[in-house]
């Protein structure tokens, strides 16, 4: 900005001095092209033009002065890299050393990186959260879940007896039904044939006393046997029934103890996001890898958070323009052709910076031409072009 108010008051001093100064000839050798199709008359076109050649040297003055301030930072870091070889060995041999423990904690804090992640933030912070209690928690569900187990065991183990006492009740209390039916048809065909033999013996007049003592003892056998299988069938029904309301209870019991550990489980479960003691174990090893991975990290880049400063202090006895430009560039202090690369790259862009400068050095000088040339070819309009120059002061 300094440059374009320099020149715009060259411009004024230039107009003060008069139309006696003006030479055509040297003038036309600078006309451009540009200018060939514009209506200088016409107030609009003139004054598009004045600023669009005000904007031009605005835009170039602001590229020339960051390009020359990158082009300075460039300069100075290829003197720097002149200043560290030609610096002798034993005073660049700290920084050399410092620059290798950088090299080497960006490796393992690198390393570090690669195993921080394996589970996710909040698994991490839930783990961290209940750290000093996972361990005795996680023994626990483990027993818990194997009694679960044993639990679920027998209770199909009582389930099948209990089925197995049932159809045992069932078929006892038919055996009882039987005997008991048995009783009734015994008796009714006892009476049958005594009503038989009495037929015979006052109807037909036959001796029928041996009919009766076979029939009474075939009775009395029959019906022996019958209540003898009835009160058998009785005593092991009452047995059966006894041993069922056993296993009922027993049934009971262990269901609520499986209810109960099922409860602790899920809830244990739903505490630390799992579905088994597994996989809160399998988490656990991954949040101990975790723990010791992002210590490892917090280590590694404290050690090397102070050995960066240390190598700033070393390049600086160099006395280095931007020496914490080297933190970044520690392989190169270490690495001849890793130096040489970045050399021949600072020299590229140093290359491209001076074609920037002089590319818009050149833009500049010719909207300067251009605006020099309307006042004097057409010293009319030049109030109004510098009125309009000085708006872009």
């Amino acid at each position: 900005m300094n440059i374009f108010k320099k020149w715009l008051s060259s411009i004024k001093n230039r107009f003060k001095r008069g139309r006696e100064e003006y030479d055509p000839d040297e003038d036309e050798r600078f006309l451009p092209l540009r200018r060939d199709k514009l209506d200088i008359d016409d107030f609009d076109e003139r004054e598009q033009y004045i600023r669009s050649c005000c904007e031009q040297m605005l835009e170039a003055t602001g590229e020339i002065d960051r390009a020359t301030m990158e082009y300075r930072v460039v300069t100075d870091y290829l003197m720097d890299i002149e200043e560290i070889e030609n610096a002798p060995y034993q005073s660049k041999r700290d920084a050399i050393e410092t620059a290798q423990r950088i090299v080497n904690l960006e490796r393992d804090s690198e390393d570090s990186t690669k195993r921080v992640g394996r589970i996710s933030e909040e698994q991490y912070r839930l783990l961290d959260k209940y750290a000093a209690d996972i361990e005795p928690e996680l023994a626990r569900m483990k027993e818990n879940e194997d009694y679960k187990l044993k639990v679920r065991t027998d209770l199909r183990t009582l389930e099948s007896e209990k089925a197995v006492t049932d159809y045992k009740i069932n078929e006892l209390s038919a055996n009882a039904t039987n005997a008991r039916n048995m009783v009734a048809v015994t008796v009714t065909a006892t009476v049958i044939a005594i009503g038989i033999l009495l037929v015979l013996q006052f109807g037909m007049g036959l001796d029928t006393v041996s009919g009766y003592a076979v029939a009474a003892a075939l009775s009395a056998i029959a019906l022996t046997l019958e209540y003898l299988q009835f009160k058998n069938c009785t005593k092991e029904l009452k047995k059966a029934r006894r041993y069922l309301n056993q296993i009922i209870s027993k049934q009971n019991t262990v269901k609520i103890r499986y209810v109960n550990v099922t409860n602790l489980l899920e809830y244990e479960y739903a505490k630390y996001h799992v579905s088994t003691a597994g996989e809160l174990e399998y988490f656990r090893e991954k949040y101990l890898e975790e723990k010791r991975a992002r210590e490892a990290l917090g280590r590694a880049r404290g050690e090397l958070s102070n050995q960066k400063r240390k190598l700033v202090e070393a390049l600086g006895e160099l006395r280095l323009r931007d020496p914490t430009i080297w933190v970044r560039q520690c392989r190169a202090l270490i690495d001849p052709k890793e130096m040489v690369e970045i050399r021949h790259e600072l020299r590229i862009r140093r290359e491209n910076l001076r074609a920037r400068i002089e590319y818009n050095t050149k833009n500049r000088e010719d909207a300067k031409r251009e605006i020099n040339d309307i006042v004097h070819r057409y010293p009319r309009y030049a109030k109004e072009v510098l009125d309009i120059v000085s708006g872009y002061e």
